[in-house]
């Protein structure tokens, strides 16, 4: 055995399940990783966007860039609108820490890296997909509907993926976010055919991000897990009023008349049953995640949908009312927001030098 390859004293070589054990605990709290999350720009923040996308990003303890898309793909939008202006002040009001950097999507130009990475990028690559490249990520971290529509098999870190790399669902532009599997395959081909430079991103639902202080040994986390149910991962629409769908900066009438909506059956006895309970269900998700409660033990106690309707409706409106009066505050004075973007700029231009001189000298 030569000594490249021989064990340190004391030192146990990891089996995979150790491996994936320490990564998945590596991700859970961002410690040594950088983590990319794109936020689309042709609809408003909900609820849902808050509970299972938002948190999960105010908790992460790693390097996190988050992009903004500042060039509006829904013609109901007008072109003036500066959205990530926007969406950076309502992510603020959520309580994003000062370690996050904004980067508006337009920061990122991957014309030079196009040239550079030549016959390693096909013909055809989305420039979002090449933009986010620049980043050089080591998690793409992804909402929950998102990573819903991905396969459920694991990764192959050592070779491409195909598991993502499919069409964009209707409606959806195909320069709003590339597939992860995509992004994979960039860095493999190119990492193939020059020198090591680019991470295998791997895919991560922001679902699993912060969760190490509220799942226990052996407990499950996802819909019928502890701690954060996954709200409609089961079903997108609902058609009894989706109460998932509320604004961030709706008024407490407008978020009575959502609830209210949730279509219900009549049995007063309460119980959790996503499968034939559809509407209690989808209430109690959204009670257990703002009571940090799973959804079963929010509805102990409370009987008649009448009752879990008025006590879902206090709790959404005691969780937003905070970041609403933040965002108003950030409205009428937006400079907190603009120095953001401004150092989200100045980190992004030092980011997508060191990928271009790295390329540059692996291709040269």
């Amino acid at each position: 055995m030569s000594s490249a390859n021989a064990s340190a004293p004391g030192h146990l070589r990891r089996s995979p399940a150790q491996e994936g054990s320490a990564r998945e605990v590596q991700i859970r709290d961002g410690s040594g990783l950088r983590g990319v999350h794109h936020v689309r720009s042709d609809r408003s923040l909900t609820l849902r966007d808050y509970l299972f996308d938002v948190l999960p990003l105010t908790r992460w303890d790693g390097e996190l860039i988050v992009v903004l898309q500042d060039r509006p793909f829904s013609v109901s939008v007008p072109p003036s609108t500066d959205d990530a202006l926007g969406k950076a002040g309502l992510l603020l009001a959520c309580g994003l820490g000062p370690r996050a950097q904004l980067v508006r999507r337009s920061d990122l130009d991957g014309s030079g890296l196009r040239r550079l990475m030549g016959q390693a990028l096909p013909e055809g690559t989305p420039r979002t997909a090449i933009d986010l490249l620049l980043l050089r990520g080591d998690l793409l971290l992804v909402s929950s509907f998102a990573a819903h529509r991905a396969s459920n098999g694991s990764a192959d870190r050592d070779g491409p993926d195909d598991r993502n790399d499919r069409a964009d669902p209707p409606g959806e532009s195909p320069e709003s976010c590339p597939s992860p599997g995509l992004l994979r395959n960039l860095a493999h081909s190119f990492n193939t055919r020059y020198v090591p430079v680019f991470p295998l991103p791997d895919v991560v639902p922001l679902e699993r991000v912060g969760l190490q202080a509220r799942v226990g040994p052996g407990e499950r986390v996802g819909p019928q897990g502890r701690g954060r149910a996954v709200l409609g991962a089961r079903r997108v629409e609902s058609p009894g009023g989706d109460v998932g769908s509320i604004g961030l900066l709706d008024s407490p009438t407008r978020i009575a008349a959502a609830v209210r909506a949730t279509r219900t059956d009549l049995d007063p006895r309460l119980s959790y049953d996503p499968d034939l309970r559809g509407g209690i269900s989808r209430l109690a998700e959204v009670l257990g995640s703002l009571t940090d409660r799973h959804p079963a033990a929010a509805l102990a106690g409370i009987r008649g949908t009448g009752r879990l309707k008025t006590q879902v409706t206090e709790a959404v409106v005691q969780a937003l009312r905070p970041l609403q009066l933040r965002y108003r505050q950030l409205e009428a004075d937006p400079a907190p927001v603009h120095e953001r973007l401004a150092e989200g700029s100045r980190a992004a231009r030092e980011l997508i030098g060191g990928t271009l001189a790295a390329v540059r000298t692996a291709t040269t």
